[in-house]
């Protein structure tokens, strides 16, 4: 009987120095990690386009420049300083008018520009020199990254002498070839000319075609 209570002792000795050889000390550190990547955006924010009347007054044609500020288009105003505004008696004879296509593009960043019932008209000088039929509207940088323009223009149905693209950045007018790479950076602002010269001849009557001007953002890295 001592016999056997001698190793029952021995036993319990052993499991208790196993179980001493596993125990330690710990302490942990966590770090977490947020990713927010950047945004690429532009944003029509203002549509401008002109109108022709006839004055019934005084028989005299008169050029109005008018601008809407988005989110409304529906509130018209007109730039005094650069034009007249519409006659009191006046006749609606041509005009260039300048929407959002919503129905086809919710995201509003499809412009519809529509010249209507051109005919010869003498240059009307606006600050920038420009004259004749006009329509534009104003695109500003909303995204938080740098991004590269990428035009590409088109005219077809009417003569390219009859078009002529222009983009102002901040006073400097360029053509799209050299707006063509123009970096941009949040909060810029750009204008976007599509001017329609009508020649004084018959033939130029009675046509008719499409302008189509396409800006792309591009962010990259090289």
């Amino acid at each position: 009987m001592k016999r056997l209570g001698l190793l029952f002792m021995v036993l319990v000795i052993a499991l208790g120095g196993i179980g001493a050889a596993f125990a330690a000390w710990t302490d942990t550190i966590t770090i977490s990690g947020q990713v927010n990547t950047g945004s690429l955006d532009l944003v029509v924010d203002r549509l401008c386009g002109t109108e022709v009347y006839k004055d019934l007054d005084t028989e005299e044609l008169v050029y109005s420049h008018w601008y809407s500020i988005l989110p409304d288009p529906t509130k018209i105003y007109y730039n005094d300083s650069i034009s007249s505004p519409p006659p009191a008696h006046g006749l609606l004879i041509a005009y260039v008018d300048v929407t959002q296509d919503l129905v086809n593009d919710p995201t509003g960043d499809t412009l519809q520009m529509t010249f209507h019932n051109l005919f010869p008209l003498e240059d009307c000088i606006y600050p920038l020199g420009w004259g004749n039929w006009i329509g534009n509207c104003r695109i500003s940088c909303t995204g938080t990254i740098p991004m590269h323009a990428k035009v590409t223009t088109e005219v077809l149905g009417i003569p390219p002498a009859w078009v002529e693209i222009s983009f102002d950045l901040g006073g400097r007018v360029l053509t799209p070839a050299e707006f063509d790479g123009t970096q941009l950076h949040q909060y810029d602002t750009f204008e976007v000319w599509v001017m329609v010269f009508v020649p004084q001849e018959d033939a130029a009557m009675n046509q008719s075609g499409t302008i189509s001007v396409e800006i792309e953002g591009i962010q990259w890295n090289e």
